[in-house]
Order: structure tokens, then sequence, then C-alpha cells
């Protein structure tokens, strides 16, 4: 759970005080991370990469990412309850990646971005912004954690020579 404000940590409890601007739209997001796909060469060349913000905090999600597959990545506007609803008029959406030599992104200027493992295992953390007239900026730090993929293929592996005959 994300808390936005005033938060006092007092042991077993947690006081959590939060300013709304009346007449201020209260929008959240979510991210979607579509189903995993299979990379091509051309997904695998390493990408641009963009310094994390100044003063960067924690990340908000954590996700293994295998190293052969890209996936499409959504922003989806949600009311204060989490549920989605429809992205507000003017919305602007931008993604950007601070390690491209492992994670590819393309941001497709449309709200969506395609981020591709390049095949080096690692971590890459994605930062998203989001806004639209009315809205409070909205960002996002998703850490993508590449992992080995899948078995693919096998290989003959011979253990250390044993003596069949003894020497006489």
């Amino acid at each position: 759970m994300r808390l936005n404000g005033l938060v006092i940590d007092l042991g077993d409890v947690l006081v959590h005080a939060e300013v709304i601007v009346k007449g201020q739209r209260h929008l959240g997001f979510a991210l979607h991370i579509g189903a995993a796909q299979d990379t091509t060469l051309a997904d695998r060349v390493a990408g641009k990469s963009t310094p994390a913000p100044a003063g960067q905090r924690k990340v908000d999600v954590i996700v293994d990412f295998p190293a052969d597959k890209k996936a499409t990545i959504e922003w989806v506007w949600t009311d204060e309850l989490m549920h989605p609803v429809p992205a507000p008029e003017g919305q602007a959406v931008a993604y950007s990646i601070d390690d491209g030599t492992i994670i590819n992104l393309t941001d497709n200027g449309d709200g969506t971005a395609v981020a591709a493992a390049t095949g080096v295992l690692g971590q890459a953390i994605l930062h998203v912004e989001a806004s639209a007239p009315g809205v409070i900026l909205q960002t996002a730090d998703e850490m993508l954690m590449v992992v080995a993929g899948g078995a693919e293929r096998g290989a003959v592996k011979f253990g250390p020579f044993e003596e069949v005959t003894p020497d006489v």
C-alpha cells in the first residue's frame, strides 16, 4: 500500500494524514505489465539509459523479468479505491530506464512502453511519470530484476576420468 502525506510510525500502528485540495481530481495509478513474449535479436540491442531521478525513493514493486522475454507496460489510471477509470483528457505518460544495457525500453508515446531484456542478468529501475490537466503528477518506480530464462538447450557433461584398469 502506498501512503502519501504525513506518516508517523508509532511501532504497531501508523498515523496517516493527507491534505486534499478541494476541486482537485484524486486519481491514482497502476502499472499493467502484459504477458511475456519472446524477444528478437533487434530487441536485445542495448538501449538508452536515463539516470535515476534525484532523491529517488524506494521502488514500488520488484518484478522478475526473464532474460529472453519482453513485455508491454501500460499506465492505468485508478480512482482512490484503485478501480480502473478512463484516462483523463490530455494525459501525458513518460517512461525511462536507468540501465539500457539490461532493459531495452521503447516508449511508444501513447501511454504504453515495451521493455525487452537484452540477455544481461541484473536489475534496472523503470521510472514512470504521468500527468494530466487538473491532476497531481503521478510517479512510479519499478525494479525489473532480469533473471535467467527457462531451460532451452542441453549439453553433455563428462565427469572426472577414473582408472578402469589398475596400473601393474
